[in-house]
Parts: structure tokens; C-alpha cells; sequence
């Protein structure tokens, strides 16, 4: 069974040689094709286009009649049909013509003729052909602008198989243009050699192939299939308890033996793997247990009871923090101040997990003791700023928004440290608060903080985040962004303030997909109803 297994691995890998090599002729074989024949194209289509630019510049315009109206021959035609037979017996030209160019048609004037040449594939003086798809896209432009052909142009269906063309205007000593001449040169042989060459490299790379799947499969047995059979004995051995080396040495003095030493010298350590493992799980199980903890009391200290005020009809307010760890730097806070105030706010806490934590909690206590005093917000992020700011050796440092809100008249006085912005959205409009921000709290002491002031009115929402909702990420590393949120947002203008706040966290995962954030979002959402 294990000669068996090493040969089917044997097999596999000659299998996948041969359709490296098949892939590798296939891969030839079409670059080849198409390069030869683009190449002969070009070299095909700059002939007839120096060959139609000549031929114009050999006929005078001034002595060209209006042949493809009259229908009249004169001396000067019977001259240019011999000028034209000759020089399409000496080019080696399939068609050699000239014409009379109108809207949607041109009119034989001359189709050169040789001898050979098929009376029913030449057109008479006079003779009518209808513009199709080609001319309008290519001779058509020419025509209007009095130039000759630049493109390459390839015909199909011209009595004659694959062609090229080209064609040029002849005017007279005013300008104006009185014909166009066309050539066309076959392309049927060049491309009849081009497939007998695929077919003949087709046949031999199957042979070539042939010669190495015999000599793949002699080499592959002798230096893989035989050494592996061997490790796969000695590891199944050691699986069953029993492991055995007497009597085994490789030594093929390549990969194969390095696995060989790798594998035994592991055995020898397998035994302090397992037991550091064991310990190893037995300390990640007490840490996730605690972790666990921490989570819950994190999520019991942010106000989490809704709806908040049940008896104050002013406010409607939800708010949701979901950490990126198990515990995160990211808080919202609302009170009341008095009867008549409501305090809110929204941070966070720079870096992640359990230091971020704590400074969480020391800054939202920080911050709700002063508000809670009736302090002015400005004051109140001075006051917090200088006492985050002792011992803050780890350099932590916070961003917060802070809102105090008379419910009885609408008024809003707030402070920005370094927050994102909140989006204020009212009856007619949804737009970003645009205060300047102060610094972040925790960075540098006695540091000055604005205060603001806007008006509510009833209906009228304001809508706090962190930063981990923009800057969420998706499968394909785009940013949820601000402009995203805010047409989201726009969404909600029907819904509460919860199924708001829900919306958009949906709006989020379902961009976000099955990637990992890296940041907590957090989001709080007020309404003012007024009194």
C-alpha cells in the first residue's frame, strides 16, 4: 500500500510536467501564431498604403473627367488603365481600383485587370457599391477629410478570403478630391502557412512529451518515489506508537534527506511540544475566562438600559459600543445634569485591549464628575485634560466629544478634543458640525478648549461615532468612509433613534463582510423633541 501510495505521488507529479510542458507549447504555439501573423498584417497593410499613396500621386486630378457620371472613356483613362494593370500585375495586388466617392456609395471609375483574372470579379465603369460597416467606420472619416488610410484594415468578405486594404485621395491643383484609389492584398496563403506551422509544432511537442514521460517517470521513481516510500513507513511507525529507524538511512544528499533528519530530530522533542501545550492551553483558557469578565464589566459600566429617561418626552437617545478585542478603548456616557440638562458624550481611547481598558474608565469617571457639577464643557475637558495627564507614562491619550443640551429650549453647548466630527441632521438638511477641535486629552497639559453653541429644534438629531466606523475595512481594503455614512444616516430619518443606530451597524457588517476590524465602533444618536 505505501509503494502504492509513493507511486500514485510519482504519477501526480509526471502528470503535472506534461501539462507544464502542454501549457508551455500551447502558450508557444499562440504567441507564435499571433505575433506571425500581426507582424505579416503590418508588414502587408504599409505596403498597400504606400503602394494606394503612389498610385494617387501618379494621376494627374486635373485631367481626371467625371468618368463616374458620364460613363465616357477618353484618351487620359485609357492610359490610366494600362498604368493601372501593369501596376497591379507588378505589386501583386489582388483588387487595384479607383472610385467615385458619394454619401452612402462610391462608383466604379476604373478596376485594373490582368490576365488571369476572373471577368466576374471586376467592375465596370459605372458599376454601384453600397457602403457596409467597414466603410463607414473607416472610408468613410478618409473621404471627409481628404487623406489617406493610417489604420490597419481587414477585409473578410471580399471574394478572396482574409485581406488587407488601404486607399488614397487624388485631387486636383485646387484641392478638391475627384477619386480615391484603393488596393487590396491577399492574406489566404500567409495564413495557410501559419496554421501548417501550428501543426507541425502541435506534433512535436507531443513527441517531445512522449520522450520525457518516460524518462520523468524512470528519474522520479529513483529519487522520489523510493525515498518517500521509506519516510512514509518510519512516520506511520511513529503514529501507531512503535517508532522504528533500525535498518533505515537515506541519504539522497538533497531535500528529501533533510526531511528525513527534520522528522527524527522532532520526534526527539515531541514530547516537551506536547507538554508546553498543555500548559500553554490550560493558561489561554484562564485568560479567556478573564478577559470574559472584564468584557461584561466594561459593557455594565456604559449606560445600556433603553429607552434611558421613560419619562422625559424631550429626548429620545440609543447608543452602542462594540469592541474590536475583547475589551476596547471606545465609551459613551449620558446624565442628567439637573431637571432641565442633559450631558452626553462620546471617546476614544488610543490602542486596543485591556491597558486601553482602564484608561477608559479613568477618563469617562473623570469626565462625568466634572459635568455632573454643572462645569462648563470647556472647563470640564481642561479640568479632565490636566488630571489625565499625571503619570500618563504609557502616552496614552483621548479623543472625546462632550454636549450639554437644555431640553427646554434647544440649546446645545458642546466641546471637540480631537473627535470626529458628529453629523447634525434637521428637517431639511443633514450636515457636519464644522467647530474647530481642540488637542486630544492626556497630550499636553493646561491645554484651552473652545466652547460651542448651536440650536436644536424639535425633530432635529445629532449623531456621535468613533472612528471604527469610517475607517472599517472590507475584503478588498476600502474604507466604509464619511460619505458613505452619511448617505446611510440620511436613511434613518424615519426610523428611531435605536432602528438608526441599528441600520447603520448593519450598514457597516455588510460592507465590512467576514474581515476583521481592528478598531471599535461605537456610535451614540440623540433626538430633541422639545418640549
Amino acid at each position: 500500500m505505501k509503494k502504492d501510495r509513493a507511486g500514485k505521488l510519482g504519477t501526480k507529479i509526471v502528470r503535472v510536467v506534461v501539462i507544464m510542458v502542454l501549457l508551455l507549447g500551447l502558450t508557444l504555439v499562440t504567441f507564435s501564431f499571433f505575433s506571425f501573423r500581426k507582424t505579416f498584417r503590418n508588414v502587408y497593410s504599409n505596403k498597400a498604403e504606400n503602394s494606394a499613396r503612389m498610385i494617387a500621386d501618379m494621376i494627374d486630378g486635373d485631367r481626371m473627367g467625371d468618368y463616374a457620371h458620364t460613363l465616357e472613356k477618353d484618351a487620359y483613362y485609357e492610359e490610366l488603365e494600362k498604368l493601372f494593370s501593369a501596376l497591379k500585375r507588378d505589386s501583386g495586388a489582388s483588387y487595384l481600383y479607383m472610385f467615385y466617392p458619394e454619401e452612402d456609395s462610391f462608383i466604379y471609375i476604373l478596376d485594373a485587370y490582368c490576365e488571369g483574372d476572373g471577368k466576374d470579379t471586376i467592375s465596370a465603369l459605372g458599376d454601384r457599391y453600397e457602403y457596409k460597416e467597414m466603410e463607414y467606420k473607416y472610408l468613410v472619416p478618409d473621404v471627409q477629410q481628404k487623406k489617406a488610410s493610417t489604420e490597419l484594415i481587414l477585409g473578410q468578405d471580399v471574394g478572396f478570403g482574409s485581406s488587407v486594404s488601404a486607399w488614397a485621395p487624388v485631387l486636383n491643383s485646387d484641392g478638391e478630391l475627384v477619386a480615391m484609389v484603393e488596393i487590396d492584398y491577399e492574406m489566404t496563403v500567409v495564413e495557410n502557412d501559419m496554421k501548417n506551422y501550428v501543426i507541425f509544432f502541435i506534433c512535436f511537442t507531443l513527441a517531445g512529451i512522449a520522450v520525457i514521460l518516460l524518462v520523468a517517470l524512470i528519474y522520479i521513481r529513483k529519487v522520489l518515489s523510493d525515498p518517500l516510500s521509506d519516510i512514509t513507513e518510519i512516520i506511520e511507525s511513529f503514529k501507531d506508537g512503535e517508532f522504528r529507524i533500525e535498518g533505515r538511512k537515506i541519504e539522497t544528499g538533497d531535500e528529501i534527506q533533510n526531511v528525513y533528519e527534520t522528522f527524527v530530530r522532532m520526534v526527539e522533542k515531541i514530547d516537551n511540544y506536547v507538554e508546553n501545550i498543555t500548559r500553554i492551553t490550560a493558561e489561554k483558557g484562564r485568560i479567556e475566562t478573564e478577559l470574559n469578565v472584564a468584557t461584561q464589566i466594561q459593557a455594565d459600566m456604559l449606560p445600556n438600559i433603553f429607552p434611558a429617561f421613560p419619562g422625559r418626552k424631550e429626548i429620545d437617545i440609543f447608543a452602542t459600543m462594540r469592541p474590536a478585542k475583547e475589551v476596547g478603548g471606545d465609551f459613551y456616557d449620558f446624565f442628567l445634569v439637573d431637571d432641565m440638562h442633559l450631558a452626553f458624550l462620546i471617546a476614544d481611547v488610543s490602542g486596543k485591549g485591556v491597558p486601553a481598558a482602564l484608561f477608559m474608565v479613568i477618563a469617562k469617571t473623570i469626565i462625568k464628575n466634572h459635568a455632573s457639577m454643572g462645569t462648563p464643557v470647556n472647563e470640564v475637558f481642561e479640568r479632565t485634560n490636566n488630571q489625565l495627564c499625571e503619570g500618563n507614562k504609557e502616552g496614552f491619550f483621548v479623543t472625546a466629544w462632550l454636549g450639554i443640551l437644555n431640553m427646554q429650549t434647544g440649546t446645545l453647548e458642546y466641546a471637540n478634543a480631537g473627535h470626529n466630527p458628529p453629523i447634525i441632521m434637521r428637517k431639511d438638511s443633514c450636515e457636519w458640525n464644522d467647530c474647530v477641535p481642540g488637542l486630544v486629552l492626556a497630550a499636553m497639559e493646561d491645554m484651552p478648549y473652545t466652547k460651542y453653541e448651536m440650536q436644536l429644534e424639535p425633530g432635529d438629531r445629532i449623531l456621535l461615532y468613533t472612528d471604527g466606523v469610517p475607517e472599517s475595512i472590507n475584503t478588498e481594503t476600502q474604507a466604509y468612509g464619511e460619505e458613505r455614512l452619511m448617505e446611510e444616516y440620511e436613511h434613518t430619518r424615519s426610523l428611531t433613534v435605536e432602528e438608526g443606530v441599528r441600520y447603520i451597524q448593519q450598514s457597516v457588517d455588510v460592507f465590512a463582510g467576514e474581515e476583521e476590524q481592528f478598531d471599535d465602533i461605537t456610535m451614540l444618536l440623540l433626538e430633541y423633541k422639545g418640549i
